[in-house]
């Protein structure tokens, strides 16, 4: 007699509740409505959050919430990029379906976001939603903010201020109190079982587009810990407290796999234990911190600025193995990372990655940075000190080298002659960049040779503050008498002619010093020593 399994026992109750929008976001604000750590990244752009909105004004439906609650355990929480404070009694609701919705109404309304968020404003002109520019420094009487509209007691104190047109200030107030009194429907799972949750959650979103592997991953391993949130997203905002940025979560996926001894480019969460994955996560990130480290020091001083990811993954196999390094092996993994960077060996192929993890795997620390750099030594560079000539476009590898170059020349900030942060000019919202000739259009225009690595700053300001800096500090940012003098008479296409020959001239000699092509890549002495004694 075959004997059927027992039907799963679903030890839950499913309820419905209405939310006001304006209660949501007080939820939000108190902790109290937050993301499960199962939840997928935020993918909305700017064009789907403004869409909401435009949604709730015309009273058009945005679809049902489905929520968990679970007692509080004054944990502290997110929602997306927002960072929650942590009840200590009562409930708390996780998101298991309309993240995105209730992030965007909640940061929009909060004005707390990443750096990534625009706030978003009604205009009262146009009746349109829209988000506000990043260098806009002052917006127009007329842009109704969100964060405004929302709260009904800021609304009454900007209506005053502004003294808008009789039809605007009617609009106005239409407008906050829709967006206020707006209806959510949601049905709430009352359930402490997790695996519900997730169940339901796989269940929700195996429908549309498909979930990418590191949202598998996390939907699978994410868990708490010690240190917070264990997962890809966790481990890449720690690392991004740091100031270098954020790494992406498959890079930091692909480091997982790397350290557990799977193929980075091909397992998935079906190949890995549970237990494996919760040992890992915390060793990942501490070695994923030393290869940041190791970057940084290499003159990578950003993320914004290394032109292959996959170099994470290496360096964290790599640190993993041998936590703490000799000064030899530094030098050897920095001659391997511009190499690799130069010649794009690290940009992605199969038989680099492998013939770099091989050596990693089965050599002893000097010997393995050895052959790392010996490796790297293998193929000619194709990015070169005359690529300053190419459009200045970052999502570029060959435009990032360069901007990593340019930060060796050491520049100085021509307002003050201070030294530049050059890892915060990229965590800024701003372009990194101060235009020498904004009126050149052509190709050379575009360029590096058009762009000195600082805060934008007005070209007439710029060339009048240029003009009276010591000639260390032309130096600092490949800067000459002849340019600033092709400047000063209005032939803006010669001197950027100039400044591109003497760029590419500097960078050239950099990207040299920094990939040692010529030196010997040999292991440290103690290394040779040991060996020979073998």
């Amino acid at each position: 007699m075959v004997r059927r399994a027992a039907p799963l026992a679903l030890d839950t109750s499913l309820t419905s509740r209405t939310w006001k929008v304006e209660d949501l976001i007080k939820e939000v604000a108190k902790g109290r409505l937050t993301t499960p750590f199962f939840q997928r990244p935020l993918k909305w752009d700017d064009a789907d959050r403004v869409a909401l909105f435009d949604s709730i004004r015309r009273g058009f439906p945005i679809g049902t919430l489905l929520l968990r609650q679970r007692p509080a355990d004054g944990k502290s929480a997110r929602l997306g990029s927002l960072e929650l404070s942590a009840p200590q009694d009562g409930n708390v609701f996780e998101i298991v379906d309309g993240q995105q919705r209730v992030h965007t109404l909640a940061a929009a309304a909060l004005l707390q976001n990443d750096g990534n968020l625009r706030p978003i404003y009604y205009d009262l002109e146009t009746f349109t939603f829209g988000v506000v520019p990043r260098n806009r420094r002052k917006t127009p009487d007329h842009w109704l903010m969100i964060a405004t509209a929302i709260d009904s007691a800021k609304l009454v104190d900007w209506l005053v201020d502004v003294g808008l047109p009789k039809k605007q200030r009617s609009e106005a107030i239409a407008v906050g109190k829709r967006l206020r009194e707006y209806d959510v429907p949601s049905y709430i799972l009352e359930t402490e079982d997790v695996a519900i949750a997730r169940e339901v959650f796989r269940r929700t979103n195996q429908r549309g587009r498909d979930l990418t592997e590191s949202e598998v991953f996390d939907a699978f391993f994410a868990t708490r810990g010690a240190q917070g949130q264990l997962s890809l997203a966790g481990v890449g905002r720690a690392i991004a407290k740091t100031g270098f940025g954020e790494i992406d979560v498959e890079t930091i996926r692909r480091s997982v796999l790397t350290i557990l001894g799977k193929d980075p480019l091909r397992a998935t969460a079906t190949d890995l234990d549970k237990n494996d994955v919760k040992k890992v996560l915390p060793q990942a990130r501490a070695a994923l911190e030393r290869a940041v480290e190791m970057m940084q020091g290499a003159g990578f001083m950003h993320v914004h600025i290394v032109p292959y990811t996959l170099t994470f993954v290496m360096l964290a196999a790599f640190f993993h193995k041998f936590p703490e390094v000799q000064p030899r092996t530094r030098t050897l993994l920095r001659r391997w990372i511009w190499r690799g960077a130069l010649n794009a060996q690290h940009r992605g192929e199969r038989s680099p990655l492998r013939a770099a993890l091989r050596a990693i795997r089965d050599l002893a620390e000097s010997e393995a940075a050895a052959e790392l750099a010996r490796q790297a030594a293998g193929a000619m560079p194709i990015v070169w000190g005359d690529g300053v000539r190419n459009p200045a476009r970052l999502d570029y590898a060959a435009p990032r080298i360069l901007c990593a170059a340019m930060a060796r020349l050491g520049p100085v900030d021509v307002r003050d002659e201070t030294p530049l942060d050059v890892s915060r000019l990229f965590r800024d919202e701003e372009e990194p960049f101060a235009i020498l000739a904004p009126d050149v259009k052509g190709p050379l225009g575009q360029s590096l040779a058009n762009r000195l690595l600082h805060p934008p700053v007005e070209a007439g300001e710029l060339l009048a503050e240029l003009t009276v800096l010591p000639e260390s500090a032309w130096e600092s940012h490949a800067i000459d008498a002849s340019i600033l003098d092709a400047l000063a008479r209005g032939e803006n296409d010669e001197a950027l002619e100039r400044r591109a020959k003497l760029l590419a001239e500097k960078l050239g000699a950099v990207l040299d010093a920094r990939a040692e092509w010529k030196q010997n890549d040999r292991p440290s002495i103690d290394a040779i020593l040991e060996g020979a004694a073998e």
